[in-house]
Parts: C-alpha cells; structure tokens; sequence
C-alpha cells in the first residue's frame, strides 16, 4: 500500500503542469483508441484480439504505478502525488510513441489489426508497448533534480529500442513477415527482442543524475550489449522466417523459445551490472 504523501512539501507548479498534461494526454489517446475499438463491427472484429488491445494500457499503468513505488527516487516512493505524476508520464509516453512508430515500422495499428483479425500485430503492440515501457523506467530508477531528468533519461533508452526496431526493420523487412504472413513465432520473436533491449537500455539509464555527460557516457558503457540484436534477431529471422515450404513456423521454437533465451541473456546482464547508484 502507498504512504500516504512521504514528502510533505507541495509539488512544484511545473510537476502539477506536468502531471495534468500527461494525464489528459494519455487517457485522450487511449480513449479514442477504446472509441474506434469498440465501433468495430462484432461480426468481423476478432472479440478477444478487440479485448487484448483494450487490456494492454491498462496493464502497463498498473505495471508502472507498481515498479514507480517501489524502485523510484526515494522521495518519489510512497508519495501518491508523484508515483501518479511519473505513472501519467510514462502512459503517455508510451501511448505517443506507440502511436507514431508502428505505423512507420510497417505494423497495423490496434484497430485494423482487430478488424483483420491480425493477433500477430496486436502481440507486437503489446510487446513493443511493454519495452517501452521497461526503458521508460529505467530513466525513473535513482535519484534526480527533477522530472524533466526522467524524460531525458528516457528519451536516451527509448530513442535506442525504437533505432534498433528501425534498424531489424531495415534489415529484413520484418513488418511483412508480421502483417503479410501474420507469422505469431515472428512476432512473439521480434517482442522478446524488444523487451530484452528495454531491459539492457533502461538500466544504462537508471542511477543518480549527475550530469548529462555522464548519463551519455554511463550509457554507452552498459547499454551498447543491447545492440547486439541487431546481428542476432536478423539471423534469427532468416532461419525461421516464413517460407513457402514452412509458412507458418512453429510458434515454440521459432518464437517462444528464442524469445525467451533473448529475455534470460537481457536479464543475467542486468542482474551482472549490479544495483544502480
């Protein structure tokens, strides 16, 4: 349960200004997403891929507001007021940057992907939203002079996941083995491999604020592993592509699995690097 107000000083006008905007922000963007959603005709949307896309914000704030209380700054840590206020922030900032970058990366956007009954793309929103919501965090992970140090931090881990994306995109068109192919194992695949980067990149930026050439040199240092996706996800992706011998690769091995050893790896590095300062 949250203290109620740890810290007992009123919000700055500015953090109150903040908070309202990614407030408004982000539940205006999820509502017109519920609204086209739920006009969809049921006879040709798919009822749980519909249910999926709704459920995905919800998660990711109840998610964040969670990790926010417990790993935040530690005047941050049971303080309602601004556990909300970096919760807002995040849901908006995921839902601006999953608003414009799928689009641009060849992915259907939660609406057509309901109506086409396309769940690969849906599984890539959830994924993809996760991810950034992972770096998103990292950049709320030690202690700092402000919130506009969060949106930097955050601007460096989440402008990374979305040039490595940009980058796998580039290299082997994965968008179409996704909306074309409506391949799951590549989808599953290609969010396991989103989210092991956020993991990688979100703890390059988590750590006391000192400067801004040391948050760039700090991340650097920890967060260049994160790039070695670029290799691996594309060999991946020729090996267990969908071909026309194969066209519906196994959903386990071309997908769960390596999803998952992607996340492990991402995992045992962040564990590795210890606990942030």
């Amino acid at each position: 349960m949250l203290e109620s107000l740890a810290y007992s000083g009123p919000m700055g006008g500015d953090e109150v200004f903040a908070m309202v905007v990614a407030m408004l922000l982000g539940m205006s963007l999820y509502g017109v997403r519920l609204y086209f959603l739920t006009e969809l005709h049921p006879m040709t949307a798919s009822r749980r891929l519909r249910v999926a896309a709704m459920l995905v914000t919800p998660i990711l704030a109840l998610a964040l507001g969670i990790l926010v209380n417990a790993l935040a700054a530690a005047d941050v840590r049971g303080d309602l007021r601004y556990v909300l206020l970096f919760t807002a922030i995040g849901v908006a900032w995921v839902e601006v940057l999953m608003l414009v970058a799928p689009p641009l990366l060849g992915i259907l956007s939660p609406k057509e992907a309901v109506e086409r009954r396309a769940a690969p793309s849906i599984i890539v929103h959830a994924g993809a939203s996760a991810a950034l919501a992972i770096a998103y965090l990292g950049g709320n992970l030690g202690d700092g002079p402000g919130w506009w140090v969060v949106l930097l931090s955050a601007a460096l881990s989440s402008g990374a996941l979305l040039a490595i994306w940009a980058l796998i995109e580039a290299v082997d068109r994965r968008s179409e083995a996704v909306t074309i192919d409506r391949d799951a194992a590549t989808a599953i695949r290609l969010s396991g491999a989103l989210i092991a980067a956020s993991l990688v990149l979100g703890r390059a930026v988590a750590g006391t604020w000192q400067s801004a050439a040391n948050l760039l040199a700090d991340f650097i240092t920890l967060g260049w592993p994160a790039f070695v996706l670029l290799v691996a996800e594309p060999a991946l992706h020729a090996v267990f592509r969908p071909t026309p011998k194969a066209p519906r690769p196994s959903v386990l091995t071309a997908g769960i699995l390596p999803a998952c050893a992607y996340i492990a790896l991402a995992a045992w590095l962040v564990v590795r690097y210890g606990w942030w300062t």
